[in-house]
């Protein structure tokens, strides 16, 4: 993205999980930021918006989020809604500033 001239990019995940599942596994967005992390340019970059309409996954992805080392690397903190996918989701990423979202 930095060769195009871009400083940002969202990542959104509308269903993200629970941070780590109950047999261990790490959801999506707990991959994705470790990945980021580890990578200068897409730390600086990229800008995360997780949500869970479930308010228990909500809660724990927030734990695992804050529990990643060197998770305060990340230009950006990673924000987790716990919201139906519907109209108010639409109107919170309209009232955002622009930016290209994968």
């Amino acid at each position: 993205m930095k060769k195009f001239g871009g400083s940002k990019i969202g990542y959104v995940d509308l269903f993200a999980g629970p941070g780590v599942y109950d047999d261990g596994t790490e959801s999506t967005p707990i991959k994705i930021l470790k990945k980021a992390i580890a990578d200068p340019d897409l730390r600086s970059m990229l800008v995360f918006c997780f949500n869970d309409v479930n308010p228990d996954f909500a809660g724990r992805l927030e734990k695992q989020i804050s529990s990643i080392p060197e998770i305060k690397k990340l230009k950006t903190k990673p924000v987790v809604w716990n919201q139906d996918v519907g109209e108010k989701i639409a109107q919170m990423f309209s009232a955002m500033k622009v930016l290209p979202i994968m």
